[in-house]
């Protein structure tokens, strides 16, 4: 939380600094993660679209504000994580067009989490031609691919990436 009030100080004084409301976007999210607390990624929220209106073609924001929505929509009542999941598959979307390979497996936890299965399922075959997974022990452990567990396309494809073993992230 210093910190946070730190990188603060120096945006009053010199707003125009990219790197330090990256930065403090970024710590935002982290205290958010950290306490299950909407308001910190409220704060994010202002920063990273402030990001991104300037920067609109930087995948790295795309999709840490991305993954920021994702700690938000988890401490969202269900009427409101609808509205957060498609303003995520946009911004995930958006950072893999500009190359961020890494958001195809994030596509696939939001597809899966949605119950959009089969969208699921490509996204991470996506990821996995990119060599973009996490190991598969993550991958078995990930709550937002619970959906999957079961399936036996998932199991076959699980099969297929775990001599691989890419966790190249």
């Amino acid at each position: 939380e210093k910190g946070i009030h730190l990188l603060e100080k120096v945006l009053e004084v010199a707003p125009d600094l990219v790197e330090t409301r990256y930065q403090l976007a970024c710590s935002w999210t982290d205290l958010g993660y950290a306490q299950g607390s909407a308001r910190a990624f409220r704060r994010a929220h202002e920063h990273f679209v402030e990001l991104l209106k300037n920067h609109p073609e930087n995948d790295l924001f795309h999709f840490d504000y991305a993954l920021s929505l994702i700690g938000f929509a988890q401490e969202m009542s269900l009427s409101h994580i609808a509205d957060l999941c498609g303003e995520t598959e946009h911004h995930l979307q958006a950072a893999a067009r500009l190359g961020n390979q890494e958001a195809y497996y994030y596509l696939g936890c939001l597809f899966a989490f949605l119950g959009q299965q089969d969208r699921a399922l490509f996204a991470l075959e996506t990821a996995s031609h990119a060599k973009a997974l996490p190991p598969v022990e993550e991958i078995l452990e990930e709550e937002w691919l619970v959906s999957l567990q079961g399936m036996p396309l998932f199991i076959q494809w699980l099969k297929k990436v775990s001599p691989r073993e890419s966790g190249s992230r």
